[in-house]
């Protein structure tokens, strides 16, 4: 008894699935795969003032706070500077996930770094929900 273990129709098959499977991985790149640097958004005062991509360098500051800096260098942000006495904005370091804050509250500053692909509207930071008492 002689049989060969693998035939050519085994191959076909093999050949088939791994075309398959290379396809896609190259259409969920294409598609779906997030491979944007995230956007950074300043509230003052809890409304959006400025929404920065992370795809550049640059230090900044926002005309309504002179003297609060903050600065984007490769693909994250923070507070580079502030007047703000306890500086805790300033030692939060730099943010580069979605979801990451730092807030100046002395200044009314809040931070935050979001994906690009939803706007700051879209995400909800809190849902809060309420009881009724009948």
């Amino acid at each position: 008894m002689n049989r060969k273990v693998i035939n050519k129709k085994d191959i076909w098959i093999v050949l088939v699935l791994v075309l398959v499977a290379v396809l896609t991985r190259f259409a969920y790149q294409a598609f779906y795969d997030d491979d944007k640097p995230p956007k950074a958004v300043i509230m003052l005062n809890h409304k959006i003032v400025k929404e920065i991509l992370l795809d550049h360098d640059e230090t900044f500051s926002l005309p309504e706070r002179p003297h609060v800096v903050f600065e984007i260098n490769h693909n994250r942000i923070r507070f580079q500077h502030s007047d703000c006495p306890d500086l805790i904005c300033v030692r939060s370091g730099y943010l580069d996930t979605p979801g990451q804050m730092a807030a100046c509250l002395p200044n009314g500053l809040i931070l935050k770094v979001i994906s690009t692909s939803r706007s700051a509207v879209e995400e909800p930071d809190m849902v809060v929900g309420m009881k009724s008492d009948g």
